[in-house]
C-alpha cells in the first residue's frame, strides 16, 4: 500500500475541492490510463446548483431538480462549516472571501497546528469530498468483509442524519477501495490485490 503522509492528504483533499486537477481515467475497451483534468469539486456542485435554476421540459417552471436542491443543501453546510472555520482563525465573518480561501486558511492553520488539526481537516474534507462526488455522479460501492490491515477494524460507526449507523469497515467501488476507519486507501491494481489476498486469509 502506497503511504501518503496526513499532511499530503489534506492538499490532495484540498486541491481537489478547490482546483483542476488530473484524475485516473482507464479506457473501458483499451485499458489505456490517462489523466485528463477534472474541475474542482466545488466548481461543479456550484454548476450544479445553477443547472438546477433552469427551466426544463417546456414546462417554464424553473423549479428545482432533486440533485440540484441536493447541490443547494451540500454547499450551504460546506459554506456555513467554513464560515464558522474563518470566524474561529480570524475573529471576522467576512462573506466577500470566497469559500475556496476560506478552505485554504483552514488548510494552513490546521498544519501549523499539527496532526490532531491536521487530521480533523483531512476527515472533514474527504466526506465533502466523497458527498459531491456522491450527489454529482454517483457509483456503486461494494461494502468488503474482513478486518482492514492498517487499522484492524471490520466495521465503522459514525452519525448520519443524528443517528449512529454502523457499517462495514472496508468498501470498493471501480477506482479504489478504502476503511472508513482509518482512512486508508487502496487505489493501484497491485495495493488491490494485496487486499484481497489479505481478504482471503481473514475471512
Amino acid at each position: 500500500m502506497t503511504f501518503i503522509t496526513p499532511t499530503r492528504q489534506l492538499a490532495i483533499n484540498i486541491e481537489t475541492l478547490v482546483s483542476d486537477h488530473p484524475v485516473d481515467h482507464v479506457d473501458p475497451v483499451t485499458k489505456k490510463v490517462t489523466h485528463p483534468k477534472e474541475i474542482a469539486l466545488l466548481e461543479q456542485l456550484r454548476m450544479e446548483i445553477q443547472s438546477g435554476r433552469r427551466p426544463g421540459g417546456g414546462s417554464g417552471s424553473g423549479s428545482r431538480s432533486p440533485v440540484a436542491l441536493g447541490a443547494v443543501t451540500l454547499y450551504n453546510e460546506i459554506r456555513e462549516s467554513l464560515n464558522t472555520a474563518y470566524i474561529s482563525l480570524t475573529g471576522k465573518d467576512d462573506h466577500a472571501v470566497s469559500p475556496e480561501d476560506k478552505l485554504r486558511l483552514w488548510q494552513k492553520a490546521a498544519v501549523s497546528r499539527g496532526d490532531d488539526a491536521i487530521t480533523k481537516c483531512t476527515k472533514i474534507t474527504a466526506k465533502w469530498i466523497e458527498a459531491i462526488n456522491e450527489l454529482i455522479s454517483p457509483e456503486t460501492k461494494l461494502e468488503l468483509v474482513g478486518a482492514c490491515p492498517a487499522c484492524g477494524n471490520t466495521h465503522h460507526t459514525e452519525e448520519v442524519d443524528g443517528e449512529p449507523t454502523r457499517n462495514r469497515a472496508l468498501y470498493a467501488t471501480l477506482a479504489k477501495a478504502e476503511c472508513r476507519s482509518c482512512g486508508a486507501v487502496w487505489t493501484s491494481k497491485e495495493d488491490k490485490l494485496m487486499l484481497a489476498r489479505h481478504l482471503e486469509g481473514t475471512t
